[in-house]
């Protein structure tokens, strides 16, 4: 062994151990305290005084031994006082006691040795004091001790029950890399600005209960062993815990962090608790791992969560906890469903990627803000129970049938992946939530938007196969991109969008719009278009060509249709020819055609329009008919033949009708009126009237039978397209 490198005693130096006693020799002697001769040793101590700087580096002390310095060191006040005091590597036998001692400006007890039973209970260090190194044996107590600035335990070990219980520390205390053994105790200890523990290994029965930390605390890896507790402490500062690991049943329970708190990349063993943690700063958990049973019942977070990366054991539970800033799980997960009763989160939630393994529920979650279930993967079947302001699935993945109960939020369903069947329900109950005091009440009563219908705004990408939506509101659902829309189903009092209402001026004509209901991506084509009343899309979303619409009303009038819903999916008709209609890139005449269907009958969606032109067409037809069609007077068959004996030739001939009177007074008389009507009606039903008419009326007679039962076609067409079943 390499000998001091102070002036050292050497008692017992031989061949094999030439350093021999390492104690400092006490001056003027040769020998350390340990080996002077009695009466040098009563010389010395005699010589020493209260407040006397102290050098016994190395030294051996016996507990007679150091209870005669003490006792040279104490003053009228039964008080021993050291000035400045060396103890580097000294050994302290069991039961070295320095109750109540005061060292003044700065001590040293770098790679001591204590024994057992070791005290500095009400200790006072007035200044810098170093264990660095320091080995400590059971049951150590540095209870009520009182620490200046500078504390240094960097790499000290103490064996099992070291109890600093009530102590207080300075500024810059270092416990970095010591070793605590089992029931470590620092109950009620009172640290000023940073601390730090990192590195430090805690065994069994941790205590920091009611423990307070004025400054920057640091835990980072450190490691503890089951039932650490850090109930009731308070953090003032920055509380970094990173990397650390932590034993089971590990508790910070009603402990208070006024600042930031870092946990991350952590690994705690099951059950560890944060029951009624007040957390006022951001709170970081980052890619920590969490055993069975981790609780953060009715914990509050007042500023940002992260649990992102974070893994979760079976039965993790936030019942009551409020989240009063944004809370992240982004890529983290869960074994089982969360218990999520009663919590409250009055901000938004960020469930990014976080994967489900086994999930039967999940909810109810209420939330202030935007739920992101984006690129969430639930492999169980699952009923998600969900009141918040928006809720994002965007690539989320359904592996098994599941239920979206959601009450008065935004859904965006882009891109979801639904493998089985999928149903969205519009919840109109508010979900139950507890108080503190045990009463149940509506977490969001009074917020605004509170009786606001669900309205789900896309389903691009979808594969609506699968997808069955209740009660929802569709208005401002971007269908485009979404596929198998023919098979989607409807229930409930869902609700589309509709064509302005009222009367409008196009050219200085006064129109109107049809009423009809009409998809999103309709309204977004015609306001670009400059169209009043239509709405506008999003900034940055594309606006469809006609084309792309009438595919996709196409395919909802077919779902509409296998549903048995013929009448539902009249308008769904009516916006598809109206796309046709309005696109460009199909031949002129099938345009041409397109226009004359929908002026005359609404694309025989439209029975008073239809039966409006019929009534144009027989009233036009009877002024004909009046004026130019029946005849002036009705012709009488004439007989004329040849008499030839007894035989007579007789040709019966009708001559031509007369021409109609002169006089367009004379024209339009009750009995003209009269036999053009019956003209008329017998030519709605393709019946010919057998009136003698004009030439001009005969041919107005064809155009009629032709045209007026089309009309009365297209009108019956639109009732029955409006009533069957």
């Amino acid at each position: 062994m390499e000998p001091p490198h102070w002036p050292h005693c050497g008692w017992g130096a031989d061949e094999e151990n030439r350093t021999g006693c390492r104690g400092r020799r006490v001056t003027p002697y040769a020998r350390c305290l340990a080996h002077l001769p009695e009466e040098e040793r009563a010389g010395h101590l005699g010589s020493l005084r209260p407040g006397a700087d102290v050098d016994y580096s190395g030294t051996r002390f016996t507990p007679a031994l150091l209870q005669e310095l003490l006792s040279a060191l104490r003053g009228p006040d039964d008080v021993a006082r050291f000035g400045w005091a060396a103890f580097e590597q000294a050994v302290f036998e069991s039961r070295a006691s320095f109750f109540g001692a005061h060292f003044g400006t700065g001590s040293r007890f770098d790679r001591a040795e204590f024994g057992d039973d070791v005290v500095f209970k009400k200790a006072l260090f007035g200044g810098a004091v170093w264990f660095s190194g320091a080995s400590f044996g059971e049951n150590t107590s540095f209870t009520l001790a009182q620490f200046g600035d500078g504390t240094l335990f960097h790499g000290a070990r103490f064996e099992d029950r070291a109890r600093f219980r009530g102590a207080v520390f300075g500024k810059g205390t270092d416990f970095r890399s010591a070793f605590f053994g089992d029931r470590a105790h620092f109950e009620e200890a009172r640290f000023s600005e940073d601390v730090s523990f990192e590195s430090a290994r805690f065994g069994a029965r941790l205590s920091f209960k009611r423990a307070a930390f004025t400054g920057e605390a640091t835990f980072a890896d450190a490691h503890f062993g089951d039932g650490a507790t850090v109930e009731h402490a308070a953090f003032a500062g920055l509380a970094t815990f990173d990397r650390a690991r932590f034993g089971d049943r590990a508790t910070f329970a009603e402990t208070v962090f006024h600042r930031a708190v870092n946990f991350h990349e952590v690994h705690f063993d099951p059950r560890p608790s944060f029951r009624a943690a007040r957390f006022h700063g951001v709170s970081q958990f980052g890619s920590s791992a969490f055993g069975e049973r981790a609780s953060f019942r009715q914990a509050v977070f007042a500023k940002e969560a992260h649990f992102g990366g974070a893994r979760f054991s079976a039965n993790v539970s936030l019942r009551g906890a409020v989240f009063e800033g944004q809370c992240f799980f982004s890529r983290a997960t869960f074994s089982d469903s969360p218990e999520l009763t009663d919590v409250r989160f009055l901000a938004g939630v960020d469930l990014t990627g976080v994967t489900f393994d086994k999930t039967a529920r999940f909810g109810p979650l209420v939330c202030r803000g935007t739920l992101d279930l984006s690129e969430v993967t639930f492999s169980d079947p699952v009923t998600l129970e969900v009141d918040a302001d928006r809720v994002t699935c965007w690539r989320t993945r359904w592996a098994a049938t599941a239920m979206l109960r959601v009450r008065r939020a935004d859904v965006d369903l882009s891109d979801a992946v639904f493998e089985q069947p999928m149903s969205l329900v519009a919840h109109t109950e508010p979900f139950p939530t507890r108080s503190a005091d045990g009463t149940t009440h509506d977490a969001r009563a009074g917020d605004a938007g509170a009786a606001s219908p669900v309205r789900v705004l896309s389903l691009r990408g979808v594969d609506a196969a699968q997808l069955m939506l209740d009660s929802v509101d569709l208005r401002a659902c971007r269908v485009a991109g979404a596929v198998h829309l023919d098979q989607i189903r409807l229930e409930g009092e869902y609700r589309f969008g509709r064509v302005p209402s009222g009367w409008r001026r196009r050219g200085g004509i006064p129109t109107r719009w049809s009423s009809r209901i009409t998809l999103a991506e309709e309204q977004h084509w015609r306001a670009a278009r400059n169209l009043p009343g239509w709405d506008a899309g999003p900034d940055g979303v594309p606006v469809l060509s006609p084309t792309a619409l009438a595919s996709y009303y196409r395919q909802l009038r077919k779902s509409f249709e296998d549903a048995k819903d013929e009448p539902g999916g009249a308008d769904f008709y009516y916006g598809e020819m109206e796309m046709r209609r309005a696109d460009r890139t199909r031949p002129w005449g099938e345009r041409v055609l397109l226009h004359v269907y929908w002026a005359l009958s609404g694309y025989g969606l439209r029975a008073t329009r239809a039966l409006a032109w019929l009534g144009l067409a027989m009233g036009a037809t009877v002024l004909v008919m009046t004026a130019w069609g029946i005849p002036g007077h009705t012709p009488a068959q004439e007989a004329t033949g040849r008499l030839t004996g007894d035989e007579a030739r007789l040709v019966i001939d009708t001559p031509d009708p007369g021409r109609p009177p002169s006089s367009l007074h004379a024209r339009f008389t009750a009995r003209r009126l009269d036999q053009s009507l019956r003209v008329v009606l017998n030519s709605v039903v393709f019946r010919s009237s057998g009136q003698d008419l004009t030439t001009a009326g005969t041919y107005v007679e064809m155009a009629s039978r032709v045209s007026e039962p089309i009309l009365l076609g297209l009108a019956v067409l639109a009732v029955r397209g409006r009533v069957k079943r």
